[in-house]
Formats: C-alpha cells, sequence, structure tokens
C-alpha cells in the first residue's frame, strides 16, 4: 500500500444491477481515470480498501467503473461516496511544464519581483478557469491560474513565480 496516495476522484450511486459505479475525477485529468486499475478505495470509516478498476468508460459528464469483486448492485451500492486514491507513481506521466494538482499544493508562490505571497492551499475549478488560493501574512487571496498569471511552476523548489497586474494582490476573501 502507498504511503502517501493523492486523491483523484470519488465514485457516485451505483449504475444499473451488474455492480457498475459512477465515478467523476476531482481536480486532477479526467481522462486519466481510464488508464488507472489499481486504485484505494476510502469510505467515511477512512479505512483504505485496495482494488482494482476491471473497466472505465466514458458516460456522459462521468465514467462508469467496474470493481473487481463487486458483482451486484448491493455490493455497488455498499462503495457509494468513497474516495479513488492512487499511487502517485500509477498516474500517466505529463508533458514538460505540466503538473498534477498534488504537485503544486504546499508551494511557494512568489511574484517576478520576488515578494513572497504565501502557500497554495487550494486549487479551485470554476466555469472561467481555475483559481489558485494562496494563504500568506494573514490574507487569502485568489490568483487566477493562467499562464498570464502564472509565470512558473518549479516543484522541485517548492515555487510558484506569479505576474501581478494593478489590485491583482489588494483584496482579501
Amino acid at each position: 500500500m502507498p504511503r502517501n496516495p493523492v486523491l483523484f476522484g470519488r465514485l457516485g450511486r451505483a449504475h444499473g444491477l451488474r455492480g457498475d459505479l459512477r465515478a467523476v475525477a476531482i481536480g486532477e485529468r479526467p481522462e486519466h481515470l481510464r488508464g488507472l486499475t489499481a486504485v484505494i478505495l476510502r469510505g467515511a470509516s477512512a479505512v483504505d480498501r485496495p482494488c482494482r478498476f476491471l473497466s472505465v468508460r466514458e458516460d456522459g459528464a462521468g465514467f462508469l467503473v467496474r470493481i473487481e469483486g463487486v458483482e451486484d448492485r448491493t455490493g455497488a451500492e455498499a462503495l457509494a461516496g468513497c474516495d479513488i486514491l492512487v499511487d502517485p507513481s500509477d498516474l500517466p506521466k505529463l508533458e514538460p511544464g505540466e503538473f498534477y494538482r498534488f504537485q503544486m499544493l504546499g508551494l511557494a508562490v512568489r511574484t517576478e519581483e520576488g515578494e513572497e505571497i504565501g502557500v497554495l492551499e487550494e486549487i479551485i475549478e470554476t466555469a472561467g478557469g481555475g483559481l489558485l488560493l494562496v494563504r500568506g501574512g494573514g490574507r487569502e487571496r485568489l490568483i487566477p491560474n493562467a499562464a498570464e498569471f502564472v509565470i512558473s511552476v518549479d516543484a522541485d523548489a517548492g515555487l510558484i513565480i506569479i505576474r501581478t497586474i494593478p489590485g491583482l494582490l489588494d483584496l482579501d476573501l
């Protein structure tokens, strides 16, 4: 069992009579859910259960998954609401300059001029694009997660460099 599995998605309600469940990716790349087989399910009891996805197929806004050993609707209903965790080493490799959400959380955020802004606590997905929730100095700020604002991400150095515009850092949440 991996030491630091990352949250990748969540199981929804049962679908049909053969044990399928609806699933959604949470904040990561939904298309990578199709490539996962070995996962960990964590329910309300916080007990981790290693499992295997036998199949993953797209269905509307999410996916339908079939889990090894789950043969009927009753078995599927018992897993509804479980978090889907994965070992980071099982995730597909990304292109240079691309990062998974979990690789960015906790990184220090600094302006191009060297001003310390805080630490990236959360990435909020909105219809207009992502927002970086940065906490530091007793303040919370939202920075658009767009190329014109996020200049560089260096996970190895633990640093995100942002470009600001007038007023961007003036408002607190």
